[in-house]
């Protein structure tokens, strides 16, 4: 039974250390995402529609960011 026990731990530290992987990855992408959306931002002086056609990304992705991070597109003008 103790035996057991010691396999389920491993199981869980492993698991745990998994999803410290995936969340660092996470993090990763997102501050990525922050990056792109702020240097574009400032090439375009704010405009939204040519951000999105610079990162080939839809407009509403874009907008989403925006909103997601907090960024606003005025204070780039």
């Amino acid at each position: 039974v103790q035996r057991h026990h010691h396999i389920g731990v491993a199981a869980v530290m492993q698991s745990e250390s998994e999803n410290l992987g995936d969340r660092a990855r996470r993090i990763h992408r997102e501050e990525s995402k922050i990056g792109d959306a702020d240097q574009s931002l400032r090439e375009h002086q704010g405009n939204v529609s040519a951000v999105a056609r610079a990162l080939d990304k839809d407009r509403k992705q874009i907008q989403r960011w925006i909103k997601r991070f907090g960024l606003d597109p005025s204070s780039y003008r």
